[in-house]
């Protein structure tokens, strides 16, 4: 950067500002200044010394040839880039930041996730076994049901022969009675 901006000085002090060589040599200063204002986001304190190095060799020209309008507007192009360098600083540090949280959040929902899965799949089995254990109970309550009508049916036949056997007793009293 120091030997870039020690070239424009040297171009400005040979042809003068206004000339073609000193022209092209600011507007490619000027473009990379600005690359070095994108590629050196990251580093603000290596991006603004890159900038001052590249500018000041200009703004000290127009000084010492009293050229006062060419220092001020290389001043003023340093102060707005500066500006816009803490910019684009500050805007790719939000957004590493927000990458980094986003990846932190993307981790905790693939745990969330996973955890999900585990407990879906150990209701899946708790829903099996509770099916299985319904459809035993079921089993086990048509069995219950069944065994329930045949003990009816065993207590009509009782009652039924109960029934019988009190009106056989009856006839055998009335007979031991005539006899008697």
């Amino acid at each position: 950067a120091l030997l870039w901006g020690m070239l424009n000085y040297v171009v400005l002090h040979l042809y003068g500002l206004l000339s073609n060589s000193s022209v092209y040599s600011l507007v490619m200063t000027c473009g990379i200044v600005g690359g070095g204002v994108n590629s050196l986001a990251p580093n603000f304190k290596l991006m603004k010394k890159f900038i001052l190095l590249l500018i000041i060799p200009a703004g000290v020209w127009g000084v010492v040839n009293a050229d006062y309008s060419s220092s001020f507007f290389m001043f003023l192009y340093m102060v707005l880039l500066v500006s816009v360098a803490r910019s684009t600083s500050a805007s790719y540090v939000a957004s590493i930041t927000s990458n980094i949280q986003i990846n932190q959040q993307k981790k905790e929902m693939e745990k969330t996730v996973e955890a999900i899965t585990l407990d879906s799949e150990k209701l899946k089995g708790s829903s099996h076994d509770l099916s299985d254990i319904a459809h035993v109970m079921h089993g086990t309550s048509v069995d219950m049901s069944n065994r329930l009508v045949d003990i009816e049916k065993a207590s009509e036949t009782i009652h039924a022969n109960a029934g019988s056997i009190s009106l056989a007793m009856e006839k055998i009293t009335e007979n031991v009675d005539s006899v008697a």
